[in-house]
């Protein structure tokens, strides 16, 4: 099938390199229906939502199989396009499709059973789920670990497939929702810092007090050491005149 011509970037994930489109709408050049079918064709394409949105594209109709095959590849499973019906994927399509399946399961948890991966994607055995996971972690579509005698993938991060309309205002709550928590994050790290400034500077306070405290306890001493000795020196003094008075009068 036609390849959409437009440029690449060279990306790294999970030390993997990988192709990354730029725009799915650059596969359209004229005619809808061979647009669709090259970019759900492409292997390194995974986001069609800026290609559905062309006019040219949602003139087609809706019930037109090629704009209802974009729509599942934009936001559905392979579980969906084999209930609507429509005529038989090839080969790259439904792998790309199992594909995108497996990332909207990802994105559902953090573990994903090998059990739920074979029954969304349909993948007929334990080498060929594998192999499919390993493809996903290899185009960078997903990060995380498999684990074989467990029978689970452990997710860590996940790319976000295309956003369907009636999801923006579940997405914005949730963005909303975040800010929200960020500037709570913030302002209680601002009131950490401020009482940590406090309790440093209460501290240097209550040293230069002791300090002074001690500077002051150390002159009174040697002041007061200092005026017992000149009073020995002077009780001395006396001690001497008065005895060498009582032997002139011997």
């Amino acid at each position: 099938s036609e390849m959409c011509i437009r440029d690449r970037v060279s990306t790294q994930s999970t030390g993997n390199s990988h192709s990354a489109t730029m725009s799915a709408a650059q596969c359209f050049s004229g005619d809808p229906v061979a647009a669709i079918n090259a970019a759900t064709n492409d292997p390194g394409l995974f986001h069609f939502k800026e290609l559905l949105d062309l006019p040219e594209v949602q003139e087609l109709g809706a019930v037109n199989p090629a704009l209802r095959t974009l729509e599942i590849f934009c936001f559905k499973t392979i579980h969906d396009y084999t209930a609507a019906g429509l005529p038989a994927l090839n080969a790259t399509q439904t792998e790309k499709l199992r594909l995108l399946t497996f990332v909207s399961l990802c994105g559902q948890g953090k573990v994903v059973s090998y059990d739920s991966i074979t029954e969304e994607t349909g993948v007929g055995n334990v080498r060929e789920l594998e192999d499919l996971v390993i493809a996903t972690l290899d185009l960078g579509l997903v990060e995380g670990k498999l684990f074989h005698e467990e029978k689970e993938f452990h997710v860590k991060t996940t790319v976000g497939r295309d956003v369907h309309p009636s999801e923006y205002q579940g997405l914005l709550d949730k963005l909303v929702a975040w800010q929200a928590h960020s500037h709570g994050v913030v302002a209680s790290m601002d009131e950490h810092v401020q009482s940590g400034i406090k309790r440093h500077q209460d501290k240097k306070a209550a040293e230069a007090e002791r300090e002074a405290e001690l500077a002051k306890l150390k002159t009174e001493v040697i002041e007061d050491m200092k005026n017992q000795k000149d009073k020995g020196s002077m009780q001395f003094i006396r001690s001497r005149q008065r005895g060498r008075q009582g032997h002139f009068r011997r």
